[in-house]
């Protein structure tokens, strides 16, 4: 069993330029980002900046999401326990084979408790309408973190790697038990989880156990929503947005023909590996 993260604090620099502060009060004495990772390199035995890259998880793997979602309700792994309002687990199908993965919930998505409910996922289930693709009937949405990382209530900031490696186990947990034919990537955090390298936008690639070759995944990469919301109206973006629209409009063409695999089998060093990029275009 992976030993469970002690919980932790950690301090942030003021964007402001005034005197670093901590985010939470949970965990041992206060302490920079460095010592933190350093802690947890002691308390777990492994580099949680490199886990993703070398090291197996090895849990339990759950058969439903609400099992998922049980094991880790009140989770306290680390300091973001303190200064969430809710673990952000999913929404969406559980029984869908396509899954939309991205960083980590902002401050709407932590007052609902659900991922993708503020102006980007507004943005996103417009997108999936457009094309074809049932929002809450045709994929599940979920983060690479469960907690909201914020400098303060209304300033959100990307997660760390010791927060990602504390909540790694969880997002396992949850592709064990979704079983998904196709993950789409949104931003480079949700690609650092199968990439060792930020991948072409709009491409995908074919994950292949070597001992179940028929649990095949394709994992496409794609930009966050909150990009494209913050890029809006700014004609010289438009065409990343018909770009990323004609991205989901083949993976609407496949959804009909996508089968569940038999069992989630990618752990961090079948994902780093190097995999080859496919085309999805029609022949």
């Amino acid at each position: 069993m992976t030993t469970a993260l002690d919980t932790y604090t950690f301090w942030h620099s003021d964007p402001t330029g005034g005197p670093a502060r901590a985010s939470s009060v949970c965990g041992p004495a206060p302490c920079d980002v460095g010592a933190a990772h350093e802690m947890v390199m002691a308390q777990t035995g492994y580099d949680a900046a490199k886990q993703f890259q070398s090291n197996r998880l090895d849990f339990p793997m759950a058969t439903d999401v609400r099992e998922a979602v049980a094991r880790y309700d009140g989770c306290s792994r680390c300091h973001l326990c303190a200064t969430r309002q809710s673990i952000v687990h999913y929404r969406g199908n559980p029984n869908a084979k396509v899954v939309f993965f991205g960083e980590a919930p902002g401050r709407e998505e932590n007052d609902m408790g659900e991922p993708f409910v503020g102006a980007s996922g507004r943005l996103q289930d417009t997108l999936c309408k457009y094309i074809g693709i049932n929002p809450q009937q045709d994929v599940l949405w979920m983060n690479a973190l469960g907690c909201r990382p914020a400098t303060h209530w209304s300033a959100d900031r990307q997660p760390t790697d010791a927060e990602l490696a504390a909540c790694s186990e969880r997002v396992l947990m949850m592709f064990a038990a979704v079983r998904p034919r196709v993950v789409i990537c949104l931003g480079e955090t949700a690609a650092k989880f199968f990439f060792a390298e930020k991948p072409r936008i709009w491409n995908y690639s074919m994950f292949t156990p070597p001992e179940h070759p028929e649990d095949w995944v394709m994992v496409g990469f794609a930009y966050h929503p909150a990009y494209l919301v913050r890029t809006m109206g700014v004609p010289a973006n438009y065409r990343q947005f018909a770009a990323q629209r004609t991205f989901y409009t083949m993976l609407s063409e496949r959804l009909p023909t996508l089968t569940k695999v038999n069992a989630w089998r990618f752990f961090p060093q079948y994902a780093r590996m190097s995999q080859p990029e496919v085309s999805w275009h029609k022949a």
